[in-house]
């Protein structure tokens, strides 16, 4: 019965669905209880298909827990033993970084400007990661209510959780948007997409398209935000409709996967690290790497003097933040220079603290380093691009920061 209201749901109407759930009813209960009466086997009839209809196909009663979410898929894509451990064993993951709470953070911040692209909506967000069943109740709400714009509109299908960022009703059907703090679109974007998609379009949802919108790198702010150039959305309908097969395929198969007692056998490798850092480093790779017993001794560079050692403090803001910024801009907000004339002295020439990229600052950094003979940082390809974010704030000083870039020792 689970197994024909299931399919029922994928493939019938509301009617359809109701007609079939009696029928296969009728079918089981006239094999199961030949001998019954026939008014018994009417009224038993009766009371089980009453129980199938508002408990299983009613979409206004309780939902179940759901097994999946958009963020679970994609763990199960990256590594099936990144996916049971979360459902499992949360309490072995790492901690997180002051640097991952901030990304989460920026995410979620650019997630709520970009809803002022569509503005007057109704918001569906749970009040709490534990109520998400209102969440899709009450975008069912709204959706019944006639609303045009829903923003983290939630919706479940076959055990599987998702949300999108807006979504829009439009006269070709339903556009759903999902906000992205990076600089395009990637193809993690992609898979994360083609789940909606699966989900939406089981939940009766009918889809006219589906957009990633995500920063636009070319953008620089003058006065201020304009929300339609500092957002670049992309069509992505033509990229997930191939994929829907193969999401089904590993919807189910992650599904089975957490039915196990056994954490699955994987040996640790590049999916550790790509598309994402996983967040159980430290339980799967722990044991795996000895210490020698004699650290080789660092490599040996001979230094022309004048030398300076330089540090940069730096902030990368997902949305800019005054005049002349764009998206991921390096803003210097400090930095440290000290110099070696000679092997026996080192001195400390510089040091300045000050408001995100203040030009004379970073002018005078500039005029201290051009008498270096080298200069060593602690990451020449992370310096080199700081100093390309640095020219295009001040293409004035193009050739000397040139000259920087080609002093760079890690």
């Amino acid at each position: 019965l689970n197994f024909v209201s299931a399919k029922a749901k994928q493939l019938l109407s509301g009617k359809e669905q109701q007609y079939l759930s009696c029928s296969v009813l009728a079918w089981w209960s006239q094999r199961s209880f030949p001998n019954l009466p026939a008014f018994r086997l009417l009224l038993k009839t009766f009371l089980i298909s009453f129980s199938i209809h508002y408990i299983i196909l009613n979409p206004t009663m309780p939902l179940p827990t759901h097994s999946l979410s958009k963020t679970t898929f994609m763990y199960g894509c990256q590594c099936h033993k990144r996916l049971w451990l979360h459902k499992k064993k949360p309490s072995l993951k790492d901690a997180m970084s002051v640097e991952q709470e901030q990304r989460f953070e920026q995410g979620t911040n650019v997630g709520i400007l970009a809803q002022s692209l569509f503005p007057n909506g109704v918001d569906a967000s749970p009040t709490n990661p534990w109520s998400y069943k209102q969440s899709v109740a009450d975008t069912a709400k709204y959706i019944r209510n006639g609303h045009q714009i829903i923003y983290e509109a939630a919706f479940q299908y076959n055990g599987i959780l998702c949300a999108v960022d807006i979504l829009i009703k439009t006269a070709k059907g339903w556009v759903a948007y999902e906000v992205k703090s990076s600089l395009s679109v990637k193809d993690t974007h992609v898979d994360d997409a083609a789940l909606q998609y699966h989900v939406l379009s089981n939940s009766e949802i009918i889809l006219s398209d589906f957009a990633i919108v995500h920063l636009n790198k070319n953008y620089i702010r003058q006065g201020a935000l304009e929300l339609r150039k500092l957002f670049y959305p992309v069509s992505v309908l033509q990229r997930i409709l191939p994929l829907q097969s193969t999401v089904a395929k590993n919807a189910e198969v992650f599904q089975s996967l957490l039915l196990a007692d056994m954490v699955p056998d994987v040996v640790v490798g590049d999916q550790c690290f790509s598309p994402f850092p996983c967040d159980f480093l430290q339980h799967c790779h722990q044991g795996l790497f000895k210490i020698p017993e004699a650290v080789p001794a660092p490599p040996i560079i001979n230094f022309e003097y004048p030398v300076h050692f330089l540090e940069i403090g730096i902030v990368r803001n997902a949305v800019p933040q005054k005049d002349g910024d764009w998206p991921y801009k390096s803003n210097i907000i400090s930095y440290k220079i000290s110099k070696q004339s000679s092997q026996e002295s080192i001195t400390d020439v510089l040091r300045e603290e000050f408001e995100q990229n203040n030009l004379d600052s970073c002018l005078e950094m500039i005029n201290t380093l051009q008498d270096a003979a080298m200069i060593v940082v602690q990451d020449t390809r992370q310096m080199y691009y700081l100093l390309e974010d640095l020219k295009k704030a001040m293409p004035q000083e193009k050739e000397r920061i040139v000259v920087i870039q080609q002093k760079l020792i890690n």
